[in-house]
């Protein structure tokens, strides 16, 4: 199984995640310098759009497969639920995209530059959200600490979906 790419941002730390906002925050906000390369946790499709409160956005949307070993599953007679899950990954904020919409991003690609742009900013910096499609078609936030192993654990646990709930 190839493990998801490290944090969003080359430079940056997190600085806000629901409890660092007067309401609440879904996603996790990473301080960076301007300019600063967001980098692809994930592989798949881009969408590149303007959103007057997001600023510049990509979302990539695209597939994480189990990555539980054949025969350790077998051995342990575990049969997750799903084989692969399908996510959609939003970097927002960014002052410029370096991707196309509709273009195919590798895992570890700059995507984007880090920014100051939209309505509802406090300084430079990237928002990221990370969703999951249930089995209904439901997409759901979750933590991206659960899936990313870069990102300190447990910086927005308040939201829903969780690694368990899914296999």
């Amino acid at each position: 199984m190839k493990r998801p790419a490290r944090a969003p941002v080359t430079k940056g730390q997190v600085f806000a995640a629901e409890g660092g906002r007067p309401r609440p925050h879904a996603g996790v906000d990473f301080a960076s310098p301007a300019n600063s390369d967001a980098i692809a946790c994930f592989g798949g499709i881009a969408e590149v759009y303007w959103n007057d409160a997001l600023g510049n956005v990509v979302r990539i949307i695209g597939r994480y497969t189990n990555g539980m070993p054949s025969w350790k599953a077998k051995f342990f007679g575990i049969k997750p639920r799903y084989d692969h899950i399908y996510f959609r990954a939003t970097y927002a904020h960014l002052v410029r995209a370096t991707v196309k919409d509709g273009g195919r991003v590798q895992k570890g690609d700059v995507i984007g530059w880090t920014g100051d742009t939209g309505l509802e900013v406090n300084g430079f910096h990237l928002h990221f959200t990370l969703e999951v499609r249930l089995p209904h078609n439901e997409w759901v936030l979750t933590d991206p600490s659960l899936w990313i192993p870069d990102i300190p654990r447990g910086v927005a646990s308040h939201l829903t979906a969780t690694r368990e709930r899914l296999y």
